[in-house]
């Protein structure tokens, strides 16, 4: 029984976030509605919050999603000398390219941003953990450059989405894991 439930639970989430999605081409995020969201799922209201509580709380779960690959990704490392972001792009990529629409969506509204806090809270809560291993550079330092980071991927992905980088996804990730990778070495020296 318990299954069964299970499997009803994810089936209505899945209803949920595609009407989001879906709704995404109808109108702003901010213009969406519990009630708008439930229409074109086609349930009925009490399934919509036995789930969520609003429809800002349908897009952080979606985001959950990314945040934990991407936190995983991270914490596999020891110390940040040793890390690799482009397998966290890489992962990060394999997360969009399961649900594309949505983050197509995502990087082409106005709440990409929620996107740049999520990867820079994790990248800034990582040195937190592990500021012993960057001797070389102030905290407030790596903070910044964790941010101008963060930004400058999003807007090369937000781009790659609305079709301004004329390149496959798999080469926009590689570019990116490779732009990162160059930029922490100037910063680490």
């Amino acid at each position: 029984m318990a299954k069964a439930e299970y499997r009803s639970a994810l089936r209505s989430k899945k209803l949920i976030t595609d009407a989001l999605v879906a709704l995404l081409d109808e109108k702003t995020l901010d213009k969406i509605t519990v009630t708008d969201i439930v229409k074109k799922a086609d349930i009925n209201r009490g399934t919509f919050y036995a789930h969520y509580n609003n429809v800002s709380d349908v897009v952080t779960s979606i985001f959950a999603e990314a945040y934990n690959i991407i936190t995983n990704s991270i914490h596999e490392f020891h110390d940040y000398s040793d890390f690799d972001m482009g397998i966290m792009l890489r992962e990060l990529q394999v997360v969009m390219e399961k649900d594309f629409e949505f983050y197509k969506k995502i990087f082409s509204s106005d709440i990409n941003m929620k996107i740049y806090e999520q990867i820079s809270n994790v990248l800034i809560s990582y040195v937190y953990d592990h500021e012993s291993d960057i001797s070389n550079i102030s905290h407030a330092d790596f903070v910044f450059y964790t941010s101008f980071y963060s930004g400058g991927i999003i807007k090369l992905y937000r781009d790659w989405f609305i079709g301004e980088l004329p390149m496959t996804f798999d080469e926009l990730t590689e570019k990116a894991s490779d732009l990162l990778i160059d930029l922490k070495k100037c910063v680490m020296e």
